[in-house]
C-alpha cells in the first residue's frame, strides 16, 4: 500500500507510526515528488500553511471541520507537508 492509500486508512496510534515511517521512506526514495519539501523548514511550512487552511480543505472536500484532531487527521496534515507550499 502506497502512502496516498494509507494516510485514509489511519484510525489508531500505531497506524499513525507506521504512516509516519511509510513518508520518511517516501521521502529517501521520490524527493522529486516532495515539491522542494524534502528539507524539514520547507516541509513544516507546508504543514503549518494547511493547517491554517483547514477549513478550506474540510469544504473542499465535502467533510466537516472537526472539533477535535483524530490520528487520520494528524496523518493527512503530515502528508500535506509533501504537497502543499
Amino acid at each position: 500500500m502506497d502512502i496516498d492509500e494509507m494516510v485514509d486508512k489511519v484510525e489508531t496510534r500505531e497506524e499513525l507510526i507506521e504512516f509516519l515511517e511509510a513518508l520518511m521512506e517516501d521521502v529517501r526514495k521520490n524527493r522529486a515528488e516532495w515539491r522542494g519539501n524534502d528539507k524539514l523548514d520547507y516541509f513544516l511550512d507546508g504543514v503549518s500553511g494547511w493547517l491554517a487552511n483547514l477549513e478550506g480543505w474540510c469544504k473542499n472536500n465535502n467533510i466537516p471541520l472537526p472539533e477535535q484532531p483524530t490520528w487520520r487527521l494528524v496523518a493527512q496534515m503530515f502528508m500535506a507537508g509533501k504537497y502543499f507550499s
